[in-house]
């Protein structure tokens, strides 16, 4: 960062000293900006959602699930029975892994996955935040050249942690977290200190673990499978954005 710019550090943390894992916002970093997001009642074969962006933009896909009791959000990773998400330059595309899955929660964010021509956003008030990324005027940078835009909802994270369970067979971590909606989330583990992360409902191919996770109106719900007896550290993100 040059020497002008903008830091917020989190609640406990010196906004000069703390480290950029512990700010809120920088100026020269990128936040995912959303530009649509919504509900999509899921039928059979592919389900479409227009963003017609020109160019295929960062998404995430939470799926409702009505096996569970009560009802639960998933990731939609493709992986170990869950829907799958992928996206073009003009539609994100979900299909539902069964008929279980009844909904979908997207979020289409305005960042491209490789490069992408910014589209024109109109300010739809006179008032507001904009921080420009570092080289970039704040008066006329778009959108793809701004940290921060008040207009633009980003994804927050309201909590994260670490747990840890070692044992053989499966057993089940409930985090509650304490929101009042049903919200998103990310989990990565690890086995036995092995310095290697896998994203929840991924096999790992080193262990033949298995990490599932989902969350319901109450708890964040973390489902560990192991064929011997090994030791799993789970790091989880719940976010104040809802998955449902």
């Amino acid at each position: 960062m040059a020497d002008y710019g903008m830091k917020v550090s989190e609640e406990g943390h010196d906004v000069f000293t703390a480290q950029d894992k512990n700010l809120s916002l920088k100026s020269g970093f990128t936040l995912l900006k959303v530009f649509d997001s919504g509900i999509l009642t899921l039928s059979s074969g592919w389900n479409e959602v227009d963003h017609n962006l020109g160019y295929v933009p960062h998404f995430l896909v939470y799926t409702k699930d009505t096996t569970p009791s009560p009802d639960a959000i998933f990731l939609a990773t493709g992986d170990l029975g869950i829907a799958i998400a992928r996206a073009d330059t003009s539609k994100l595309y979900i299909k539902q892994d069964d008929a279980s899955q009844t909904e979908a929660y997207y979020y289409i964010f305005y960042e491209p996955t490789d490069t992408g021509t910014a589209p024109a956003v109109v300010s739809t008030s006179d008032f507001g935040i904009k921080i420009s990324k570092d080289g970039f005027d704040v008066k006329t940078a778009n959108i793809l050249q701004q940290t921060f835009n008040s207009e633009k909802n980003t994804l927050k994270i309201v909590t994260d942690g670490e747990d840890s369970s070692t044992a053989n067979g499966s057993r089940t971590l409930t985090i509650a977290h304490g929101l009042s909606v049903t919200p998103a989330y990310f989990v990565f583990y690890e086995v036995n200190n092995d310095g290697n992360w896998f994203s929840n409902f991924t096999e790992s191919h080193l262990s033949g673990a298995i990490v599932e996770a989902r969350t319901n109106d109450t708890n964040l719900i973390i489902d560990i499978t192991t064929t011997s007896s090994q030791t799993v550290k789970v790091k989880y993100y719940i976010l104040a954005d809802p998955g449902n």
